[in-house]
């Protein structure tokens, strides 16, 4: 989930822009969103419009409305967020009052106003928006003596299972010292993590004494109403 802008006080009022990215993030919008709450987002309506001839037409028109939460339902199957409610964002189409369903769907950003941010809701936000809070670990343990422990296994396919392997054999040959049995495992590691998942951004952490060959592997990190979805009108 990318959070775009936050401007809320813990216990009290206050709104954030957001934008789902992917599946898992429909879920936490879900559980984020409740009754009373304020939800903004570009929509799609149809509207039916008078004809010289005296008759009526219809279109569907691309606007800007902001409801009052009495429903959200999620749509696991099409990753859809279908939100009910009252329009309070005064509207030429949509008068304020008139019910609407806003549909969010991935890569679509919206507001949330909230009345009161408890610590439920800020946790919630915290695990979709923090990258840390639900990222993978792949760990490798070791023992105080290397030469006791046993090397990576290989699944079917030849390629190491991380999951499985406690980490490499101790060579003396090789390894003229601590450091340099764990830069070994470490850039073992690396060239595995990046073969198997190469789709995410990884680190390297740890509380041993740190070889000065070994490269820090850095991770990147993401860092008025009218204004919201200026963009998009744009």
């Amino acid at each position: 989930m990318k959070l775009v802008r936050r401007d809320l006080e813990p216990d009290g009022p206050g709104s954030i822009k957001i934008i789902p990215e992917e599946d898992d993030d429909m879920w936490h919008a879900y559980n984020l969103i409740s009754e009373g709450d304020l939800v903004q987002a570009v929509t799609v309506r149809k509207v039916l419009r008078e004809l010289a001839s005296g008759g009526r037409d219809s279109e569907r028109v691309k606007l800007k409305l902001e409801i009052k939460v009495e429903s959200v339902d999620y749509n696991k199957e099409g990753s859809v967020l279908r939100i009910r409610g009252k329009n309070v964002l005064q509207n030429e189409h949509v008068k304020i009052g008139q019910f609407h369903t806003l549909e969010v769907e991935p890569h679509r950003p919206f507001v949330l106003r909230k009345d009161v941010w408890d610590s439920f809701s800020l946790d919630i936000l915290h695990q979709a928006c923090d990258p840390a809070a639900s990222a993978d670990l792949a760990v490798v343990l070791m023992q105080e003596d290397p030469a006791n422990d046993h090397g990576f296994i290989y699944d079917d396919l030849g390629k190491v299972d991380i999951i499985k392997s406690p980490f490499f054999d101790f060579s003396p040959g090789v390894d003229q010292s601590v450091e340099e049995y764990v830069e070994r495992i470490i850039f073992q590691l690396a060239a595995t993590i990046d073969e198997q998942i190469s789709s995410v951004q990884w680190l390297v952490g740890g509380n041993t004494q740190k070889s000065t060959n070994v490269k820090n592997l850095p991770m990147q990190t993401s860092s008025s109403r009218d204004e919201d979805f200026q963009e998009e009108e744009n």
